[in-house]
Parts: structure tokens; sequence; C-alpha cells
């Protein structure tokens, strides 16, 4: 029986304890090969996005060379590595963790978060930096100090090796704090907003070459849309075809799962048929032509039946239940909650509703019908039924 690795976002872990893992590793050849090494990509929560940063970690980070054939050499790009493999310093934020019960309050969980980030980069290439930027790290005012004192460090003691930027969550604090105080979203996020400002000085980093190459993720483009021109070097692969199953699970990856687990022969078509019900449907892109199963969804189900023989007396996964209250703020964005509880009763009245698929929003311009059902749309509760020239059905 396999091991399912349900709730694991660490490559190594996953690896070390020979728990399944469904190989997405040819997507870093791809995502090499691609035109701009700048990338962003959204996906609803819990679709794995930790974990392929975790593997992108593994794979760029120098320190993790003398591992390279433990972890990936069962997998795709094991057998066929790039030459990219274990050249980079990996600098790492992950933005799930942070306080926004006030505007002081986030911007010192954020100022902390950045800090421990930083403080961990020189941490692990002591060899390069010894304990050289770390006083001014601790000692910085501001993210943006920090991003431009680690680009100088790097430059400087560094020289040889380049910074590959991962960015996990990166809108998670962003999205509460959008819902019930939106001038605090505006003022992180304006000229001198303190979140512009990060972004900003990471576009230094990448205009001077010591930030060679970016991967960040979240669950919707609204914050970085907002960061305009601070931060317009990135481009938005969420939508993009070749892309569209990096993440989550294929129908025959997920009757691999069902075997795995040992279910009965006889059983197999109901359990994929219950599974279909409630965990594929979702399609990233108008031109994707494969649905999607939820992955988190799916592992939950299946660690639940091959401990128990059976199906979860619940198959929703609880541990998603915060997500549900932080989805049901979103209707409270710009204060039209009413106007956005029509949409809804829309939806579920006629099973369907048509607009016009937003890839870029501007929330000091406008937050209209399109905004909000794209909104619903990248947070994972509705999907794409049939595309039109103009407008998508949902």
């Amino acid at each position: 029986m396999i091991k399912i690795p349900y709730g694991i976002s660490n490559f190594e872990t996953l690896v070390n304890r020979g728990q399944y893992y469904i190989d997405r590793t040819m997507y870093l050849e791809q995502l090499e090969d691609f035109f701009s090494s700048y990338l962003f990509f959204v996906r609803p929560r819990r679709f794995g996005k930790s974990l392929f940063l975790s593997v992108l970690e593994y794979y760029y980070g120098l320190q993790y060379k003398d591992k390279f054939e433990r972890l990936f050499g069962n997998y795709y790009i094991g057998k066929h590595p790039t030459p990219l493999a274990n050249q980079y310093l990996i600098l790492k934020f992950d933005f799930s963790q942070i306080d926004t019960s006030s505007f002081e309050n986030t911007f010192k969980a954020f100022l902390s978060n950045v800090k421990n980030s930083a403080l961990t980069f020189l941490g692990n290439y002591a060899q390069f930096f010894e304990n050289e930027g770390i006083e001014k790290v601790e000692k910085a005012s501001f993210p943006a100090e920090v991003v431009q004192h680690l680009s100088l460090a790097t430059k400087l003691k560094a020289p040889n090796h380049k910074i590959y930027l991962l960015v996990d969550e990166y809108d998670h604090f962003a999205n509460e704090i959008l819902s019930f105080r939106f001038d605090d979203f505006q003022e992180m996020v304006s000229r001198n907003g303190f979140v512009r400002k990060f972004y900003e000085a990471i576009k230094v980093g990448t205009q001077s070459g010591i930030i060679d190459r970016l991967f960040i993720t979240g669950v919707s483009p609204l914050t970085l849309d907002s960061l305009t021109s601070g931060f317009n070097i990135s481009t938005n692969i969420s939508l993009n075809r070749r892309f569209a199953s990096m993440m989550g699970f294929k129908q025959e990856e997920v009757q691999d799962i069902i075997r795995g687990i040992e279910v009965p022969v006889e059983k197999e078509e109901e359990v994929l048929r219950l599974m279909k019900e409630w965990y594929d449907g979702y399609l990233f892109g108008k031109k994707a032509s494969e649905h999607i199963y939820n992955s988190d969804m799916v592992l939950y189900f299946a660690a639940e039946y091959a401990m128990e023989k059976r199906y979860p007396k619940e198959l929703l996964d609880p541990n998603i239940a915060s997500d549900y209250s932080k989805i049901r703020r979103l209707f409270k964005i710009k204060g039209k909650e009413e106007e956005h509880l029509h949409y809804l009763d829309e939806l579920l009245t006629k099973g369907q509703i048509s607009a016009q698929l937003v890839r870029q929003f501007e929330l000091e311009k406008r937050f209209d019908r399109d905004d909000f059902i794209s909104l619903l749309y990248y947070t994972g509760i509705i999907t794409i039924d049939q595309s039109l020239m103009d407008e998508v059905i949902f």
C-alpha cells in the first residue's frame, strides 16, 4: 500500500518517508525554458503550491547538491537534469502567518517575517557571508531595506552566484485586510506603502542581476495587480494552458491512488465516481482541456480510506473549514456585500453565471461584477463551464 503524503509540504520529508509523490518535476524543465524568469502563479488554497515551492528549493538550492540523487533520482528531472540544478542561493518568503489585527501589527509581522527569512538565507550560505549583513538585517526598519541588504551582500560576498527568490502565500494577509479595511490595504500597496516598497526592492534586485529567477504563488492576482508599476516585471502563467495541470491531480492519477490504497477492484468505479463528484471540476484557463481534482481533498480521502477501509464521515476535509470563512470575507470587498450576495444567489438559482474573466484587477478604479465573479473563480469556488467569444459561463 502506498503512503499518502496528506498535509506534507516539505519535499525532503516526503521522500525520506517514502511517501507517494505524483511526479511534477518535468515542469521544472518547462519553467526554465519559458521566456520569462519572473513568474507568478495562483491556485485555490491547499492545492499543492507550498510543496511545489519546496521542490523548487531543493532542486535549485546550492546547499542540496549532495542530496540530488536521493531526492530526485526516481523522478523525471533526476533523469533529465537541467544546467541550473543546484546553482542558486535560495531566498524564500512565506507570508501565510501574518497578524492582520491592525495596520501596525501587520507591518510588524511582515517586517519580522522578512527578517527571519533573510537570517535563514544568511545562515544557509554562511560560507559566503559569515556574519556579513546579520546586524544590518536585525536593525532594518523596513522590509525593503532587508532585500536591499541581501542584494548588496550577495553582490559583494558571492559575486559568482545568483538568487532564486520564492514567495509562498504572497497575498494571504492582504486578502484578509482587503475585506475589512480597504483603506489600510491601499496604504500598504500605495506609492509609499511598505508592501509596494518591498516588491520594488525585489524589482531592483532583478534589474541588477542579483535576483536571477523568481516564483510567486498565492490565491488571486488582486494584490499583485494593485502594486501596478511598483512590480510590473512578473509574467502571470496561472491561465497558461501549458501549466494548467502543474498542480492538482488528473483523473488517471486519482485512479492510481485508488489502486494504491487497495480499494477492492469491484469498488473502484464507485469510489472514483464519488471522488469525481466531490473533488473534480477545476478548469484552469479558457483553453485548458482537462479538469483537475483538488489534491488536498483527494489525499484526505485516500488517507482516511487507507486507515479505516471506509469512506470518511465528512467528504470535505474539515481542516479547510477556516478557509471558507476567509472566502466569505471576500464578499465584503469595497462594501459591496449585498451586491455580491446577489451574484451568488443568481449562481445558486440558475446553476451558472456569465462574466468576462478578468486577468488584471484595478481596485482603485473599480470592483464590478466581472471582478467579483473572476475572484470566485481564482479562489476555486466556481469554474469554467463554457468559453464564449467575449464572456465565460461559470
